[in-house]
């Protein structure tokens, strides 16, 4: 399977002029609570054009399919380069390499700090205050808006401040880390995160105290703080209702996820999934069908009439039937149907045309002998 990788500029318009190299998807996944999750691409070239390639650390990306549809979009979060040094490329009988990494996950350019008031002569600490919050502006500009609530403790309001000032300094764009490397391959590891995760980013902050429903409160969260998201399909009435208010210490995300695992009055989550063009659908787990997805043992996906899946496409919010996998002389009578279960996360690994995907509630087979909550 051949894919084609395309880049934008930050701003999302206009199209970045693509560099001469070899690109190879090596995998990418979706998840029911966000759709696209994560991808993994490597890149192949010059050491000058793979050095280009830290310019582009929050630059959108999607993956397309050999039959041209999007089968993966998300922003470049990491980049993780092994190349020749400057004094290396200018003299090429020295082989020398350096490791280099930068990521979007080691800036922030909107900068409060969260504190205990310890002042002169105080004997004891002091209530919480927080601090004003300051921006970059430039960073904001070509990045986007990033926020950090920091948090120190026994400081005074003018400390606090001076050390706000600090940080904003330090973090406002990514950092990058360069280190030494004996490998003599010129390459790069390009990571990928989905447009979900930018949810993340910033904090929010409710002042109401009206019960409002909780399909509502998706929709407002995500429209105030999804700041690269073009708008919400709400497709759910959740039928619950809660307290809107909300203090500003979680961020969009943590509190957008807590209000879609609280699900619907007909017991069923609300999930959500970022389109191609930004928009977030809202809708309803869906329950068991009749006739749901066929897997069988050697890995195949089919159409609950047995239409063979694409598995580029990387089903998610499905549910699905292991075919062919326990053998009938097993007794299963006493546990869930073992056969059949909700797809929540899915992975394509494309040199093996290979699917892993996760089942709802499937501990991590790892974990079986540890022993959890006492």
């Amino acid at each position: 399977m051949t894919f084609s990788v395309i880049y934008k500029q930050r701003d999302n318009l206009s199209q970045y002029t693509p560099l001469p190299l070899d690109y190879k998807v090596r995998r990418y996944s979706w998840n029911v609570i966000g759709g696209p999750k994560q991808a993994k691409i490597e890149a192949f070239g010059t050491d000058v054009d793979l050095w280009r390639l830290v310019e582009m650390v929050r630059c959108p990306i999607w993956i397309y399919s050999t039959l041209g549809d999007a089968v993966w979009w998300g922003y470049v979060s990491d980049i993780r380069l092994t190349v020749r040094s400057s004094a290396s490329i200018r003299n090429p009988s020295v082989s020398q390499r350096v490791k280099v990494g930068v990521s979007a996950d080691t800036f922030y350019n909107r900068i409060a700090i969260a504190y205990t008031e310890l002042d002169a002569g105080d004997a004891s600490i002091g209530e919480r205050n927080t601090t004003a919050w300051v921006d970059d502006d430039g960073s904001q500009d070509e990045y986007g808006i990033r926020e950090l609530l920091w948090t120190k403790d026994n400081a005074t309001a003018t400390h606090a401040a001076a050390a706000r000032d600090m940080k904003l300094e330090q973090v406002k764009y990514p950092v990058p880390v360069i280190s030494q490397t004996s490998s003599r391959i010129s390459k790069a590891t390009i990571i990928c995160n989905g447009w979900w995760d930018t949810l993340g980013w910033q904090y929010y902050a409710n002042a109401g105290t009206t019960e409002v429903a909780t399909s509502t409160q998706v929709e407002t969260i995500i429209t105030n703080e999804g700041e690269f998201l073009t708008g919400v399909d709400l497709d759910v009435a959740s039928g619950i209702n809660t307290n809107e208010f909300r203090d500003g210490d979680a961020t969009a995300l943590f509190e957008v996820q807590q209000l879609l695992e609280m699900g619907t009055d007909n017991n069923l989550r609300m999930l959500a999934s970022v389109t191609e063009h930004l928009e977030v659908t809202i809708k309803e787990e869906a329950t068991k069908p009749v006739q749901p997805y066929l897997i069988t043992s050697n890995g195949d996906w089919a159409e609950e009439y047995g239409q063979e899946i694409r598995k580029e496409t990387c089903p998610v919010g499905v549910w699905a039937r292991m075919k062919d996998v326990m053998p009938p002389s097993v007794d299963s009578s006493m546990l869930s149907d073992p056969s059949i279960l909700f797809v929540e996360e899915n992975e394509y690994i494309v040199d093996q045309d290979k699917l892993n995907h996760v089942a709802r509630g499937a501990p991590d087979p790892w974990e079986f002998p540890t022993t959890k909550d006492g």
